[in-house]
Formats: structure tokens, sequence, C-alpha cells
């Protein structure tokens, strides 16, 4: 199949570089090459995305500004301590 694709400046750079950085021949290589990156990062699944959506649901803490999970977490009670 061809198709004929218009790009910018710098998305045609950008194909260019990709091609001498794996030694590709063509901007079809290249282009198959990029979609076949984005199929393998996880973060672009489905089943990733359906994670991070269940996980946005869940209940936070809020951390001060500037201060780091572990000290807060060490600035806490105990919770055996009695109050």
């Amino acid at each position: 199949m061809n198709n004929v694709i218009s790009l910018n400046e710098n998305a045609s750079r950008m194909l260019s570089n990709i091609k001498e950085m794996y030694g590709l021949e063509t901007d079809s290589e290249a282009i198959e090459f990029m979609a076949s990156q984005c199929i393998e990062e996880p973060e672009l699944r489905p089943e990733y995305i359906e994670k991070m959506k269940e996980i946005d649901k869940e209940e936070f803490i809020h951390v001060p500004h500037g201060m780091s999970i572990l000290e807060y977490l060490d600035s806490l009670p105990d919770e055996d301590e009695d109050d």
C-alpha cells in the first residue's frame, strides 16, 4: 500500500534522524519503526490506560510541598502511640 503524506520540516527532520540512527533507508521504514515503538510502549496499550484510570480513582494523600514521601511518612505519629 502506498500512501502520500505531507510532513512539516520538524517531522521530516525527525524521520531523517531516525533513519540515520537505525540504519533505515526510506521514510516509510522510519514511520513503520516509530509505529512499532508506539505499540511496544506499555503506556500506550489499552490495558495500561485502563489500569491508570483505576489508579486515578484511588484515594491519594497530600504530601506537603518540599517534603519527600519518606519524610512525610516519618513525620506521621506511630499507630501504636497513645494520643
